[in-house]
């Protein structure tokens, strides 16, 4: 059996230059560094440093096994951190459930805090329509739920932490991108495109439906490049639209007359549970520090 320590102090070896670099290393005696590497030489049957020089340098033998010494390391940290997070009793699994609606921006560094903080958990993101999430989360299948304006329709824990504003945006090809301001009844004349996921909420529904030809389109990321290829215009998030106003491939809207008159409220799901675990409870104070519920 391979002991650990010998390959630290073996690899600590290689990477100081010297057995004494080693010992200065790790605060240990030059004969401790020598007999440890000693040691593993007889486990190994292999003689990884010739000594016939002021200082030793890698066999051939001794070069070939160094880097898996390394991962071997690596794989037994691995080990370990996952041993302590079994008796931490972190989740093995964590799925985050996000609507087609929401700007990735508005919540990418709260998840990637939440993934950075947990390595050994494996994380599933999963975008769908309105309805499947709901399905998906009922059932425990998703652990969060990430959407717009959800309060009214789960039982759940629900806690809104951003409200982002939606424009309308066109291709700067189209009729509707010649005048500063667009005529109401113009926009009710061109084809509409609406993300499903906001089609199907209830609470919003009616707000953004103005055109009498609407087309529904179930990815956010579809929808605005069918926009910029002038198949007809659309609401989405204003962060969106400025960073594709400033690339010029599309054109923000001025209606007549405001469509919008407040903001679409993003609200993070959880379902009521006695205990959460370490992720859930990570992840929820990640969304829950700063909210307006």
């Amino acid at each position: 059996m391979i002991n650990l320590d010998h390959l630290v102090i073996f690899i600590t070896a290689v990477e100081q230059g010297s057995f004494s670099g080693a010992s200065r290393a790790l605060k240990r005696s030059v004969s401790n560094v020598s007999t440890s590497i000693s040691n593993l030489e007889s486990d190994l049957n292999v003689t990884l440093f010739d000594r016939s020089k002021k200082y030793p340098t890698l066999t051939p033998g001794g070069e070939r096994l160094f880097s898996h010494a390394q991962t071997l390391l690596r794989q037994a940290a691995r080990l370990d951190h996952i041993a302590q997070d079994v008796n931490n009793s972190v989740e093995e699994q964590f799925n985050i459930g996000v609507g087609e609606e929401v700007p990735m921006s508005l919540i990418e560094e709260r998840i990637a805090k939440t993934i950075r903080q947990f390595p050994n958990t494996k994380f599933r993101l999963v975008r769908d329509s309105r309805d499947q999430l709901q399905s998906r989360f009922e059932s425990g299948e998703l652990d969060v739920l990430i959407r717009v304006e959800a309060g009214l329709e789960t039982d759940a824990d629900f806690y809104t932490f951003e409200i982002f504003d939606m424009v309308p945006v066109c291709s700067p090809d189209s009729a509707l991108a010649d005048g500063e301001i667009v005529a109401n009844e113009l926009m009710i004349a061109s084809r509409q495109l609406i993300c499903e996921s906001l089609f199907d909420n209830d609470m919003l529904r009616a707000e953004v439906t103005l055109a009498t030809d609407v087309m529904l389109v179930s990815a956010m990321s579809d929808l605005i490049k069918m926009v910029e290829q002038d198949i007809g215009w659309a609401y989405i998030s204003l962060i969106e639209a400025e960073d594709r106003a400033a690339a010029g491939t599309l054109k923000i809207i001025t209606p007549e007359y405001s469509l919008i008159n407040r903001g679409a409220a993003l609200d993070f799901c959880i379902m009521p549970a006695n205990q959460l675990g370490p992720v859930a409870q990570f992840i929820k104070s990640q969304f829950t520090e700063k909210c307006y519920s």
